[in-house]
């Protein structure tokens, strides 16, 4: 008994431990900022203002931080052992997620079944892997789901137990609504069951409907009472408002365009595949419970992609099941003996190969995002120096800022000045105005800005930052590959000690030591290539291959800039030196193609433009030029 339990064990921690892997990555998320500086502001005496201190809304607005207590939880983790005990905490949390789909007594079709759901919900959360309070709805919800799906808790502890981890959910994070609603299905599945078997006694217990009603009554426990819910679905309705999901990756619907290259979500779909294979092979004996959770959580995963995580704890295990119980029946059993030998051995050795994978980096080169292992904090992810030097220079607004650069200004500058928007999105309506500032010039001039801090990763404000580098009234103070600050003119007055940088030409030395994948002078040369200003980029871009000359992909983002700024004879050798490295890379035929179109051969330029199409469907750049190339 104790061998097999400690082999059940190190199966499932070998299971497990991609999960662990990928949640052990540098600090990605820009919105951790906003939520440690929520938590600095409570812990140290300022409690839960009723206006909001760091942002520039609408006055009168009123703040209500439904995410506090995450928020306090965060910074608590931070002051103990800052970025490292950030990631090691909120891995905790996620591995503890998906152990709830392995945990308890169970036969060993079921635990193999739920082995192979672990190692596919891996797959489908792990871009969701971040230092947020999100981790604790995607823990809730598969701690919920899994006591649900038992038919709900038997003793009074336990309850007892549920309704304090809704009262948690509820000051954590806005998706603690899903606690009711998971065991309002229970009842709700009862009375399918009933319709379904035409069977008069099956119908749901009095106690059934009083647990929804006493974690409905725990999520009043919070500041702001029965005003949160409101606040809730205020929320819910601007999330799904058209300029915050054009506007918000995560909140775009999940079969969006080109969804067919994306492994995750191919993923999700094969999900929904074996989701309606499992209920047809278990077709005579499904549980209305199960029906109605899978049915409503792969909804809500495909509303928008930051939901596969709910969707991967709380479907999957029940898709398992499904297909063990179905494997266990008499007249399936010979069909799948083979099979369940197999299976028993392929999980253990998927997962031992994931996690190698992860170790070396060759998973996030393969699927990204572009992580790494790590306990810090993501340099490239966040604009640290841009702040800096905002700080250091006690720049004045008013301040208008990108979403991405939001969340950590709030951080840095502690609401002076305050950011003009951030992660949170507390307004559909001023968001709504922030895109047409971000994408209408005529627009911002009109505003009385002083300050300009913009986030470069992963997108810069392309049209916004051009139209304020050639403007008269604004100079550009500071750039490195993460942030770039922009200060009126007027300041510049004020502020003597500040030299603005002029980028027709190569803009101040940046680094260009160190780790050749991150160092300063390739990432601003390679955001500046994408600005459009191909003499600047092509300076840093030149300096970080000098710092790295066996480099040949960082030739070749040289190559893009110097064809952009018409030195093509300079590009040449870069792009065949390139081309005969990775005869494979879509990037080099792009530029083997300008190159000849460059030279007179639009034929030869065409075709290169089509392979390069050939390689990768969804460039648009090689779009975008075989459209601009006559035939």
């Amino acid at each position: 008994m104790i061998a097999a339990r400690s082999a059940s064990t190190a199966r499932a921690a070998l299971v497990l431990l991609p999960a662990a892997l990928l949640a052990l990555h540098a600090i990605d998320s820009s919105d951790v900022w906003f939520h440690l500086a929520t938590g600095r502001l409570v812990l140290e005496g300022g409690g839960l203002p009723s206006a909001d201190p760091f942002a520039a809304y609408p006055p009168g607005t009123r703040w209500m931080v439904h995410d506090w207590l995450g928020g306090v939880g965060l910074y608590a983790l931070y002051a103990l052992g800052r970025a490292p005990a950030l990631v090691l905490g909120c891995a905790a949390a996620f591995v503890a997620a998906l152990a709830c789909l392995l945990a308890g007594q169970m036969q060993t079709p079921q635990r193999r079944a739920r082995e192979w759901a672990v190692l596919a919900a891996t797959f489908l959360a792990y871009e969701r892997f971040f230092v947020r309070p999100e981790l604790v709805s995607i823990l809730m919800t598969a701690l919920f789901a899994r006591v649900a799906s038992a038919g709900g808790p038997t003793r009074r502890a336990t309850t007892a137990a549920l309704i304090a981890a809704q009262v948690l959910w509820a000051n954590t994070h806005a998706a603690f609504v899903l606690g009711p609603v998971i065991f309002l299905l229970v009842p709700a599945g009862c009375w399918l069951d009933r319709f379904l078997t035409r069977d008069p006694t099956r119908a749901p217990a009095r106690q059934q409907f009083l647990l929804p009603v006493g974690l409905a009554a725990a999520c009043l426990v919070t500041p702001y009472g029965a005003g949160l819910l409101q606040h809730a679905w205020r929320a819910l309705r601007a999330a799904q408002s058209d300029a915050v999901r054009f506007g918000i990756v995560e909140w775009q619907p999940t079969f969006g365009n080109d969804w067919l290259a994306d492994p995750v979500r191919l993923v999700f779909a094969a999900s929904l595949a074996f989701i309606a294979l499992c209920m047809w092979r278990r077709r005579r004996a499904l549980d209305g419970f199960g029906i109605l959770l899978v049915l409503a959580m792969s909804v809500l995963a495909g509303s928008a992609r930051r939901h596969l995580p709910l969707f991967a704890v709380s479907a999957l295990p029940i898709a398992a099941d499904w297909w063990s119980a179905a494997a266990r029946q008499p007249d399936a059993a010979r069909r799948t003996r083979l099979f369940g030998r197999v299976a028993a051995l392929a999980a253990p050795v998927v997962a031992l190969f994931l996690a190698a994978d992860v170790a070396r980096g060759a998973f996030y080169a393969r699927f990204g995002p572009p992580r790494q292992l790590g306990l810090g904090i993501s340099q490239q992810d966040h604009c640290i120096a841009a702040g800096e030097f905002v700080e250091r220079h006690a720049l004045p607004g008013p301040l208008f800022n990108n979403v991405a650069a939001g969340s950590y200004l709030v951080w840095r500058l502690h609401g002076e000045p305050r950011v003009f928007v951030d992660g949170r999105l507390l307004d559909a309506d001023h968001f709504t105005a922030y895109r047409r500032l971000l994408n209408d010039p005529a627009a911002f001039d009109a505003r009385d800005f002083r300050l300009v801090v913009f986030a470069l990763q992963p997108h810069p404000p392309v049209q916004l930052f051009r139209h304020l580098a050639n403007s008269p009234r604004w100079r550009l103070g500071f750039m490195d590959g993460e942030g770039a600050v922009f200060v009126h003119t007027d300041v510049l007055h004020e502020r003597p000690t500040i030299a603005p940088w002029n980028l027709a030409a190569a803009l101040p030395t940046a680094d260009a030591s160190g780790d050749c994948d991150i160092n300063d002078a390739r990432a601003r040369g390679r955001v500046l290539v994408q600005l459009g200003f191909a003499a600047a980029a092509a300076a840093d871009l030149e300096r970080a291959l000098a710092a790295c000359p066996d480099r040949w992909d960082i030739g070749l983002e040289l190559a893009t800039a110097l064809n952009v700024a018409g030195r093509s004879d300079e590009a040449r050798p870069l792009v065949e030196r390139a081309l005969e490295r990775d005869p494979g890379s879509s990037t080099a035929w792009v530029e083997w193609g300008w190159l000849l179109g460059a030279s007179g051969d639009v034929a030869g330029a065409r075709a290169a433009w089509e392979r390069a199409r050939t390689m990768h469907p969804v460039d648009p750049r090689a779009a975008r030029l075989l459209a601009a190339v006559p035939r």
